[in-house]
């Protein structure tokens, strides 16, 4: 089978730049060799992250970003239409409420496939806000009935969805990272020891409890990675502090090399988190929080060091045990790498899209 006769669309009108979207664009460099690569999106720096693989891109942005709900009325709209045109054989939608878009696709005739990040849940907040997340999900509920598979990032997210969905439908590809780096030595002793956390500036992500875990703590700095909207709340809680916030940074590698204690605190909840992978792959030495996807990733622990989930006094024990030996820091970060090289590299994760998208003869 030709490359041209194996097209594949893969949609995500989501109206943030989110980790649903940057897995959507890696699995566009990870199959764009293997197939011909539509996309349907709507936020602008996804499009040009994708043009710029050189994969064709479909803008849906004829509503303002506030009107995600009209966005996907627009899509499904077109999808048909876009699906004919380009004789695609494959659809594949990230997200919640644009699962709801494998309708048409399956009308007309196409595999589809519904990719996961996060079992469903209704969250903390207001009633309005509950409220909002249970339609969210109801309308997941609805659309999940169109996909031939539904693909989950983690272990942790299958086991909620065999709650909603036909266990034979569910197939586990974990995310992977992009590509893996050279090992490279890290200086053994470094005052101050450079700590790392790289992600949303949101609650559920756990950077308060890092903050206050970092109280009266010295010889250490932290780099922050990333924006939210917690971000001024949280940068006047660091006040005083040895904490350098650097906004959303689109390529994290050099903030990875520099670091030497990566630090994921999130209260959950979390499908696989791409950046904890990214870390690792720098065989970067973590400590995570005791979410079930982290006990997965770390093997138990052995791969990266957890604590209580939420609890800032077994944060800060850990931190400090991991900052005062150099030598458990460097073994760490060879355990941490070898675990990413055998289950979440680029080939791993090929082979198993490819197969289940009928792609691999």
């Amino acid at each position: 089978m030709k490359k041209n006769e194996r097209s594949l669309l893969l949609i995500s009108v989501n109206n943030f730049y989110g980790g649903g979207e940057v897995h959507l664009r890696n699995l566009a460099r990870l199959l764009k060799d293997s197939c011909e690569i539509h996309t349907l999106v709507f936020d602008a720096q996804l499009a040009a992250d994708l043009e710029s693989l050189g994969v064709t891109v479909h803008r849906i942005s004829f509503f303002p970003r506030a009107m995600r709900l009209l966005q996907v009325v627009h899509a499904f709209c077109v999808l048909p239409a876009l699906i004919l045109k380009n004789r695609v054989r494959g659809v594949v939608v990230s997200g919640t409420v644009e699962t709801f878009l494998l309708m048409p696709a399956k009308i007309v005739g196409c595999r589809t496939i519904s990719m996961i990040h996060l079992s469903p849940f209704v969250g903390r907040g207001s009633v309005l806000r509950k409220a909002r997340r249970l339609l969210i999900e109801a309308v997941y509920g609805v659309g999940v009935l169109f996909a031939d598979q539904v693909v989950c990032v983690s272990e942790a997210v299958a086991e909620g969805m065999r709650k909603i969905s036909l266990k034979k439908r569910i197939r586990v590809i974990p995310n992977w990272v992009p590509s893996i780096p050279e090992t490279m030595a890290r200086p053994e002793s470094r005052v101050p020891v450079r700590l790392l956390f790289v992600g949303r500036l949101e609650h559920h992500k756990g950077l308060h409890l890092l903050l206050s875990a970092l109280k009266d703590a010295s010889n250490y700095e932290l780099t922050v990675v990333g924006d939210g909207i917690e971000a001024e709340q949280l940068r006047k809680a660091a006040s005083g502090m040895a904490v350098h916030f650097k906004g959303f940074q689109a390529d994290t590698a050099k903030y990875y090399r520099d670091a030497d204690i990566f630090i994921m605190p999130s209260l959950g909840p979390e499908g696989l988190p791409l950046v904890t992978l990214e870390a690792m792959s720098h065989a970067l030495p973590c400590i995570l929080s005791d979410l079930p996807v982290h006990v997965d990733v770390s093997g138990g622990g052995n791969a990266a060091w957890l604590f209580e989930n939420g609890q800032v006094e077994s944060l800060r024990t850990r931190l400090h045990n991991l900052v005062e030996s150099s030598l458990e820091r460097n073994a760490l970060g060879k355990r941490a790498y070898q675990r990413v090289v055998e289950r979440y590299s680029p080939a791993v994760a090929k082979e198993a899209y490819l197969q289940i998208l009928a792609l691999s003869r």
